[in-house]
């Protein structure tokens, strides 16, 4: 876009990409000259009489320069854009009037106004494409006198006659296109590469082109008068001489022009390749039947739509069949009323090797694991891979000496045996199967029967197998109904805050508070976590439903500052709050907002959140941490966080998991493990809480041991914040 573009009209130049657009279908109407005619030279006219002025135009405005298609008054056919009025009407849908150019800061410059045209009045209507709806000029009148503005009514029927103008241009394009149109297709027929035969109704040969010559080698002195079976194959000319007798008996030649047909065609060598013939046959003067031909060799075409055939039913990176392969076999296999298996496999933990090998690695990976099930299987079914972490395989129910399970349970134990040597790493990979047996009511509800059962081994842990059963379809819908119930509740404030007292244990002091999530639901009374959380987490409204916990624990926690208690309040986070990687900023907001000071707030992250996205997490704890806000480590000892993980990880508590404090009396393991974890914290300068502390027994122990602080319904059960007592 040129410098002159960008400083003509702001206004406009405010989207370019309008602009780009607009200049696009300005383009399609071509050159000033190849849309003049008296239609609109008439309309021109026509505005200088109804209105009263010397001047009328039609134009487009282009990059640089407005061009005028039609033109009354006006001795030049085009202007720079740079001076143009009609560049500033585009800016608006609305008729443009300027009653004195010299009072308008404008144009009280331009050339137009101080030259030798002296223009005082203007008034525009934009000429709107119908197309696209672009703006692509106007037509306008002005006036070396100036003028009041012009009233409605003739606001009007300017805009109405730009329509009219706009009609007309269209026109002409839609024309100037028939006839591009009709010039390449005479370009194209002139060229063509088909070979086009001509015969009587005999099938003696008449006419033989250039193109013909090539396409079956005969020249065209040896191919006229000769009998059309020279380039049909001997095995199909008694069918072609009937079909042909068929049509001269029908005495019409009705419905035959332009029809194609696919058939082979013979070669002068012999070869025999495929070939598309469009047929027409007419009345000569004699009454007699000719026949025309125009034939392509379509071997390319047949190559290409095997391999399309290919594509639509075959993985491309494996060579495996797809989902389309698998499902048509499903139906072939319902069809036939054959009992059928299905068994799933998803790639366990294949989206973290992904990230981390890379993409290509990831491809070759995967190109590696079909090669191995499809050893692993043998001949005893189809093997078909779904998606990126997916396979199928497709067995008979009858027939099959081995049960699905110990074939599924073979299939996993394939990928378990060795590692895959991928670029040089080795790469370990395992997968939770499922298997649905048929008969269903199709293909896709077999499909979905057996996912319902990768849903349920997946949520047991990576290498399970499940066998479909109806409870499973039951528990799906209770899930479905549970994430829409979840919608609804996170769009209509159903969820509450409860706290739970956090103590010292020497002398019982309340030191702060976990803010905990409650669901009032509307039917099913208060619910606690473990009858939603998970769904929550996994949905789509965990960042919201996150965002109102965070503002909500501020707020009540500046209530009780203001009422003389002052708590911390630690807050759970969810994942999705960390993928934003707003975190800090919402955080801060929220302290800010309340005037809290950072150290009131404790985020508290599982060991879970906090390796599933851990360079996103470990940022936003860095900043967290910077401004002051504590961060705990919440059911320590319980995930698969290793030591290095308190040694990278900006903490400032850990929390003792309830696991170990419950047997913490009976149990040496766990009082080991408590003593490790105090032992670990001191060395790490972190503070230490323990959960389910519920016997003061339980309490006098971690006091030896050497805790500090601890939480449970020893000291109270969670309760809404008006309950809660310093």
């Amino acid at each position: 876009m040129s410098a002159e573009l960008s400083s003509t009209n702001p206004v406009l130049m405010a989207d370019l990409s309008y602009e780009v657009g607009r200049l696009q279908a300005v383009a399609t109407y071509g050159p000033a000259g190849e849309l003049s005619g008296a239609d609109l030279d008439h309309i021109v006219q026509f505005a200088c009489r109804l209105f009263r002025v010397p001047i009328a135009l039609i134009s487009l405005v282009g990059e640089h320069e407005q061009c005028f298609v039609a033109r009354a008054g006006m001795p030049q056919d085009r202007t720079s854009r740079s001076i143009s009025f009609c560049a500033h009407a585009l800016a608006t849908d609305c008729v443009m009037v300027v009653p004195d150019a010299t009072l308008d800061p404008r144009f009280v410059a331009n050339p137009l106004v101080t030259g030798s045209m002296g223009v005082r009045f203007y008034a525009g209507a934009p000429l709107i494409s119908p197309l696209n709806g672009h703006r692509l000029g106007t037509l306008c009148i002005l006036d070396t006198l100036p003028r009041p503005a012009l009233p409605a009514p003739d606001a009007a029927l300017l805009a109405d006659l730009a329509t009219v103008a706009m009609d007309r241009l269209e026109m002409q394009r839609v024309e100037r296109e028939r006839l591009a149109q009709v010039a390449r297709f005479e370009q194209m027929a002139a060229a063509t590469p088909s070979g086009v035969i001509c015969t009587t109704s005999a099938g003696i040969i008449t006419h033989w082109n250039r193109a013909a010559e090539r396409l079956f080698g005969w020249r065209t002195d040896e191919a006229i008068g000769c009998s059309m079976d020279i380039i049909v194959p001997p095995r199909m000319r008694e069918e072609h001489a009937a079909g042909m007798a068929r049509m001269i008996a029908s005495g019409s030649v009705e419905g035959y022009p332009g029809r194609s047909i696919e058939l082979f065609a013979m070669h002068r060598n012999g070869h025999e390749f495929p070939a598309e013939i469009t047929l027409s046959c007419w009345r000569q003067e004699n009454g007699e039947i000719s026949f025309g031909a125009s034939v392509r060799d379509i071997s390319d075409r047949r190559k290409v739509e095997k391999q399309l055939r290919y594509l639509a039913h075959y993985d491309g990176l494996t060579g495996l069949a797809n989902r389309a392969a698998l499902l048509e076999a499903l139906e072939r296999a319902f069809r036939r009323q054959a009992a059928t298996v299905l068994v799933l496999l998803y790639l366990d933990g294949f989206r973290d090797l992904t990230d981390a090998l890379g993409y290509s690695a990831g491809d070759d990976l995967l190109h590696r694991i079909g090669q191995r099930l499809r050893e692993a299987l043998g001949g005893r079914g189809t093997l078909a891979r779904l998606g990126d972490k997916e396979f199928a395989v497709v067995l008979p129910a009858s027939g099959v000496q081995e049960p699905p399970e110990a074939v599924a349970e073979h299939l996993q134990q394939a990928l378990r045996a060795r590692p895959f040597d991928i670029q040089g790493r080795l790469v370990e990979i395992g997968a939770s199967a499922a298997i649905a047996h048929g008969p269903a009511p199709s293909g896709e509800a077999l499909l979905a029967d057996a996912y319902l059962a990768l849903m349920a081994a997946r949520g047991a842990g990576g290498g399970a197998l499940r066998i479909y059963d109806a409870a499973m379809r039951a528990e799906n819908q209770a899930q479905r109904i549970l994430r829409e119930e979840l919608s609804l509740a996170a769009r209509s404030g159903q969820f509450r805050l409860f706290y739970q007292p956090q103590v010292g244990l020497k002398d019982g002091k309340l030191l702060g508070v976990e803010a905990l999530l409650r669901w009032q639901h509307p039917t099913r009374g208060l619910l606690a976590p473990g009858a939603f959380l998970t769904e929550l987490e996994n949905g789509p409204h965990a960042g919201l439903v996150g965002d109102w916990i965070l503002e909500e624990a501020c707020r009540q926690a500046a209530l009780w500052r203001r009422a003389g208690l002052a708590l911390r309040v630690g807050v759970n986070m969810f994942s999705e709050q960390f993928r934003r990687g707003d975190l800090a900023e919402v955080v801060e907001a929220s302290l800010h907002r309340h005037g809290l000071p950072a150290e009131v707030l404790e985020i508290e992250v599982t060991e879970t959140v906090a390796l599933r996205r851990r360079d996103v997490v470990m940022e936003s704890l860095q900043q967290l941490y910077r401004r002051g806000v504590g961060i705990a480590f919440d059911d320590f000892g319980t995930g698969f966080a290793s030591l290095s993980t308190l040694k990278d990880f900006p903490l400032t508590r850990l929390k003792i998991d309830r696991s170990f404090v419950t047997d913490l009396g009976t149990d040496p393991h766990s009082i080991a493990i408590v003593e490790a974890v105090l032992t670990i914290a001191q060395r790490l300068r972190l503070a230490v809480i323990a959960e389910g502390i519920e016997t003061s027994s339980q309490a006098r122990l971690l006091q030896e041991l050497g805790c500090q602080e601890g939480q449970g319904y020893l000291y109270g059960r969670p309760a809404p914040a008006e309950l809660l007592r310093g």
